[in-house]
């Protein structure tokens, strides 16, 4: 899975967000705030397109963290970016 084109991430008002940009922007909910994790998954999925386990094994190399707490947290958040329709692929 990867992020659809026409997103940045972008720091507003001390807070990261990913913002749409282009003919993203018009979509309902177009800004998505973001923790630290959440940064780092949604650029990871900008710049690949990797599995929910793939991405949790990226963030073994980050985080301090086990596997399978990293896992839980990819699955979710992923959740809500498929949710939101901003996903492509796997």
């Amino acid at each position: 899975m990867k992020i659809i084109d026409g997103f940045v991430v972008r720091t507003v008002a001390g807070k990261c967000v990913a913002v749409a940009v282009g003919k993203e922007a018009r979509r309902a909910g177009a800004m998505i705030s973001l923790n630290e994790a959440g940064r780092d998954i949604f650029e990871l999925l900008q710049k690949e397109d990797l599995t929910e386990e793939e991405v949790a094994h990226r963030l073994e190399k980050i985080y301090d963290a086990p596997y399978e707490t990293l896992l839980s947290d990819t699955k979710e958040f992923v959740s809500k970016l498929r949710d939101a329709g901003i996903l492509a692929g796997r």
